[in-house]
């Protein structure tokens, strides 16, 4: 049977996820930040996997023996007056993870995020918007799996994007 790993889990949407993926019958894994991060999951019957989106050694260990990951972890707070925290974890999160999973020879990767949560409060930061937009595009080249050849298996940071301008 193929592993899963799940990011996010303790969230409402990895939650159902977790959730769900257990009722199937699948061996599943959440990543978590701390041991005691368990009780916050919906399900106990999964493998535990410490780390942080900020940590892309952690996240290729999480990954290891997995033939999927969802991707379902993320920060969610809207119109911050400065976005970085949501770039630093949406943004590079997620591509920290994709390089990760195809370090660890993952089949298969899911994410989920929205402008919204990824750049912050569309009236406050639309160039944060249009910014986050092309980089979380940008991080989407390292999906494809180096099963898939050598043209898809190269990866590389997306490149940092300006100090979003709040808009008058």
């Amino acid at each position: 049977m193929s592993r899963t790993l799940v990011t996010g889990g303790s969230g409402f949407v990895g939650g159902l996820l977790l959730s769900r993926l257990v009722r199937q019958g699948r061996e599943v894994r959440a990543l978590v930040r701390r041991p005691g991060d368990r009780e916050r999951l919906s399900t106990p019957e999964v493998e535990l996997a410490l780390g942080d989106l900020e940590d892309e050694e952690a996240l290729v260990r999480a990954a290891e023996g997995c033939e999927v990951v969802y991707h379902a972890a993320g920060m969610n707070q809207l119109c911050l007056p400065d976005p970085t925290p949501l770039y630093r974890v949406n943004v590079d999160g997620t591509a920290r993870l994709l390089r990760a999973a195809q370090r660890a020879d993952v089949r298969a990767r899911h994410g989920s995020s929205s402008t919204t949560s990824t750049a912050g409060c569309a009236s406050t930061c639309r160039a944060a918007s249009a910014s986050a937009t092309r980089r979380t595009a940008s991080a989407a080249t390292c999906w494809p799996s180096p099963r898939d050849g050598p043209a898809s298996a190269t990866c590389s940071t997306p490149p940092r994007s300006p100090t979003p301008r709040r808009s008058t």
